[in-house]
């Protein structure tokens, strides 16, 4: 895009003159003939509102026309600052561009405003901007004059996918009432919505306000008439006018959370969800009371493995300070584990369960136990069922053998994302500091929850070309030369590596082997310090928690 993006340069620039300005105030008598004349500069644009569209993007989207200043006549010279910013602001700033005298207009297209708004000035996708436009007068002379400024706004929205961004979040339909309902934002995290209360049998769908998108969009479902169940359900963010709408199918009192980070609803009777500070687990299973800790890739999650006593179990669950309930099996009673299947759980009185409402533990062992309490689903895995890590083959360098087959039990990020730097540990570039910790949940979802990652810069060593936060992962720490998981972006050994920007937290696709894949990296997000990666998935997520 040919802007003169003189930005902060001019900005100060404009300041300095300014300041000059002011003090020249201060020491001459500004001439009130001068001063004091009609003003005439203005500035129009082609339109107030801009719909920017990815298939005319060569074409003028938006064509700014100003006048010239007051004449003051040939003693004085006239000069033009155009200055252009989102109203919301940006860590960018404002562009500014000087304008000769005898310019007029400037036009824009479709490609130049959306590179300006998405790329510059880093605006979503899909959402609408107000851009500030001013024209200021720089005039020089004998006499001290007042710069003439004239302003106007323009609405435009970007093209592409609509984002999973909301300020506010409502609740729309037969289901809810006449009116809407707004949610609430949960603390901490903006992208959490979450009502309690009454609903009737109906539809529902939640439209959007986001910055200047005043209910132009909405969370609906993949297809439109699907019928709440207990499992959270997959969401899109589309055009209001075209939202459909879920089933609500008896009225009673729901919790509903949206979590646009995981694009998910979840809707489900409030005397079903689960107030927990602390989950343990109790019974003559277990040797006392022992905690379950939460899963570092899912705060949902609760994950437990270990040795266990033939016996009773039952899991007591603490909410400030108490123990009052714990987590039975659905139907009550005593029960056999459904081993390796995900089952819904029950809730009874901690004081009858070691009595009536309880799992047997048929023999002793490693047992896995993993809950869900949004889901409220419990799996118990017995040693005969419990989760494999994925066993993977590759040429093993560093002793001598091909094929060599091991399971992943451990992984590491690997990069110029740390500049190489390693601990002395392993192979050069390999640090602990970024070795990642296998999932009590599930042996193949390995996470790193922590500080933000470094984002070096290097520069690639075949093309020159700088990279910011390059990362792959590999399953030792030995050698370079190693089962690795890298990015889809073109690599090839020895000829070119690639990279793959990662701009958001959905997940990514992974590349396995000891192949070119190895020279395929990820360059993540500023700020990230929270990822996922699936090796039996094929799945990476990179995150801000």
């Amino acid at each position: 895009m040919k802007m003169n993006r003189i930005a902060e340069n001019a900005k100060l620039l404009v300041m300095l003159m300014m300041g000059i300005l002011l003090v020249a105030c201060e020491r001459l008598d500004i001439d009130d003939a001068y001063s004091r004349h009609d003003y005439t500069l203005a500035i129009e644009a082609s339109t107030d509102e801009v719909l920017l569209d990815e298939t005319t993007s060569g074409d003028v989207a938006l064509t700014l026309n100003w006048s010239a200043a007051a004449d003051l006549g040939f003693a004085y010279s006239t000069s033009y600052y155009l200055e252009m910013e989102p109203s919301s602001g940006s860590d960018k700033g404002a562009i500014i561009e000087y304008v000769a005298q005898d310019e007029t207009s400037k036009s824009f297209t479709h490609e130049e405003l959306q590179e300006l708004l998405v790329d510059y000035w880093e605006r979503p996708t899909g959402a609408t901007s107000t851009l500030n436009v001013r024209i200021t007068s720089n005039t020089e002379g004998p006499r001290v004059i007042i710069p003439e400024v004239a302003t106007l706004q323009i609405k435009i929205k970007t093209f592409g996918p609509k984002p999973f961004l909301a300020d506010q979040l409502f609740m729309r339909g037969t289901a809810v009432g006449e009116e809407d309902i707004e949610m609430t934002s949960a603390s901490g995290n903006s992208n959490l919505f979450m009502y309690t209360g009454n609903l009737s049998a109906g539809t529902i769908f939640f439209p959007i306000i986001y910055g200047l998108d005043v209910m132009e969009n909405a969370v609906a479902p993949l297809e439109d008439g699907g019928q709440v169940t207990t499992s959270p359900a997959d969401i899109q963010v589309v055009e209001l006018t075209e939202a459909g709408a879920w089933q609500i199918t008896e009225e009673n009192e729901y919790r509903v959370t949206i979590n646009l980070s995981t694009k998910q609803l979840s809707i489900v009777p409030a005397g079903d969800v689960l107030d927990l500070d602390a989950l343990f687990m109790s019974g003559t299973a277990v040797d006392g009371e022992v905690e379950i800790n939460r899963a570092l890739e899912d705060e949902n999650v609760y994950a437990f493995r270990g040795e266990l006593n033939a016996g009773t179990l039952y899991l007591p669950i603490e909410f400030e300070g108490e123990r009052m309930l714990s987590i039975v099996p659905e139907s009550g009673g005593v029960q056999a584990i459904s081993d390796g299947v995900t089952i819904g759980f029950g809730q009874a009185e901690t004081g009858s369960a070691q009595a009536v409402n309880h799992w047997e533990i048929a023999s002793a062992g490693v047992y896995r136990i993993v809950v869900n309490i949004q889901n409220k689903d419990i799996t118990i895995y017995s040693p005969e069922t419990d989760l494999k890590p994925k066993v993977v083959s590759w040429n093993n360098t560093v002793i001598g053998q091909n094929p060599y087959t091991a399971p992943i039990t451990e992984l590491w990020m690997y990069g110029g994302f740390n500049s190489w730097s390693g601990d002395g540990n392993g192979f050069s570039g390999f640090h602990d500091d970024f070795k990642m910790t296998q999932s009590m949940a599930n042996p193949n979802i390995f996470v790193y929850n922590g500080a933000a990652l470094p984002r070096t810069t290097i520069s690639d060593e075949r093309t020159g070309e700088s990279q910011t936060g390059s990362l792959r992962f590999s399953v030792s720490n030995i050698h370079n030369n190693v089962y690795a998981f890298g990015s889809t972006a073109p690599a090839q050994r020895n000829v070119s590596n690639g990279y793959f920007t990662v701009d958001s937290n959905t997940p990514q696709t992974l590349v396995e082997g000891q192949g070119d894949n190895r020279y395929a990296f990820f360059n993540i997000p500023s700020g990230t310090n929270f990822v996922v990666v699936d090796v039996e998935n094929l799945t990476v997520v990179f995150d801000t928690k």
